[in-house]
């Protein structure tokens, strides 16, 4: 399976802004649901906030916030870029 074939350029954003952590997993799981019509926003958010707050998935001014959920039968994918970084509370304590 090809990258590329999971990802749809509705879910690529470019310029992408957050002050922080939560309120960026916030507007992705927004974002997803509005473009990919994800089943379970709630669910989803819960389970990306809770895998964050047991460990970050920041590192090396990069995130890979993800979750598995019972609700959801497929991937979902999303990539944001932030010109300006976004405090995750990365490992390495830089913004991703």
């Amino acid at each position: 399976m090809k990258l590329s074939s999971l990802i749809s350029r509705n879910v690529v954003l470019l310029g992408f802004s957050a002050g922080d952590k939560e309120s960026a997993i916030r507007v992705l799981v927004d974002e997803l649901t509005e473009q990919e019509s994800l089943p379970d926003p709630r669910g989803a958010l819960s389970a990306l906030l809770e895998r964050e707050k047991n460990m970050t998935t920041g590192t090396e001014e990069v995130a890979f916030p993800h979750a598995r959920l019972d609700s959801l039968s497929d991937l979902y994918l999303l990539f944001a870029i932030s010109p300006d970084g976004v405090d995750w509370g990365a490992i390495d304590r830089k913004k991703v």
